[in-house]
Formats: C-alpha cells, sequence, structure tokens
C-alpha cells in the first residue's frame, strides 16, 4: 500500500493546499488526511521524514450513513504518489466509518464536473453501488436563529 488514512487530529494544520476545503470547520474523527504510507524498513523508518498529507476527504454520519462530502488533494500531486491513490483510500476510510456504525455512505456529484463524473464512475464500478441521476437543486444555509418566511 503506498497511502495511508488517518483521521486529522484536533489542532492539526493543514498544507496550504489542503486549507480551502469550503467547510467552516472540520471535525477531526470525520475528516480523514491520506499522506504516503511509512517505510516498512526498520532503519528507513528511524531517518524518515514525517509524511506530508497531500489529500482531505471530508464526510460525517448521517442516520448510520457515510456522508462523504468532499474530497481536496494537492495539486500537481507528489510524484511518489500514484494517481490511483483515491482508490487505495477510499476502502480505509470505509472500514473506520463501518466500525463506527455507518452501513453505507452516499455523495452528491454534479455531472458538470469531471472529477465528480469520475467519482461517479468509480461509485457504479462498485460492488452493490448504484448511481440515481436527478434534477434538481442543492439548499444550503447558515443556522441564525430567525424564522423561515415563504
Amino acid at each position: 500500500m503506498s497511502v495511508q488514512v488517518r483521521n486529522l487530529r484536533k489542532g492539526e494544520t493543514l498544507p496550504p493546499d489542503l486549507q480551502a476545503h469550503g467547510m467552516a470547520y472540520l471535525i477531526p474523527e470525520w475528516a480523514w488526511v491520506v499522506e504516503p504510507a511509512p517505510p516498512t524498513d526498520p532503519i528507513a523508518i528511524l531517518t524518515a521524514p514525517a509524511p506530508i498529507p497531500f489529500a482531505l476527504i471530508v464526510g460525517g454520519q448521517v442516520h448510520s450513513w457515510l456522508l462523504l462530502s468532499r474530497v481536496v488533494a494537492s495539486s500537481p500531486l507528489p510524484e511518489t504518489i500514484p494517481l490511483t491513490w483515491f482508490l487505495e483510500a477510499l476502502p480505509q476510510v470505509f472500514d473506520e466509518a463501518r466500525s463506527r456504525g455507518c452501513v453505507g455512505f452516499l455523495t452528491l456529484l454534479a455531472d458538470n464536473r469531471p472529477e465528480e463524473v469520475r467519482l461517479a464512475r468509480i461509485v457504479a464500478g462498485m460492488p452493490g453501488c448504484k448511481i440515481l441521476p436527478f434534477q434538481g437543486s442543492m439548499g444550503f444555509g447558515p443556522l441564525v436563529g430567525e424564522e423561515v418566511t415563504q
């Protein structure tokens, strides 16, 4: 395995290219950083520099489902990182979510964003997974304590 996934540590500062994740704040238990796997040689472990995260996967638990909200990666990727890093990282995230009681995952993907279309193809090829196309909008906004008006 060439990448490892771990939860974001409380108070950890992300590399600058991962800080533009678009979230108000990150809940460490549901934010995973992806970094190069450490060397397996005992001597190399002692001299290897600390791994630097190159990707961030943000999710949350919604009524027993893992909601994948965002994937952010450095661009360009470090040359030592395979282009298939996501296919290695995703099962690690799923294992962690399953251990916390999640029974499945869901994500919303746009048809007009090439990276999300590629992710839809990955999901469609996974055993037991489906893509349900829809037309519509996604609404979001702050919880400011004002009454809802029509």
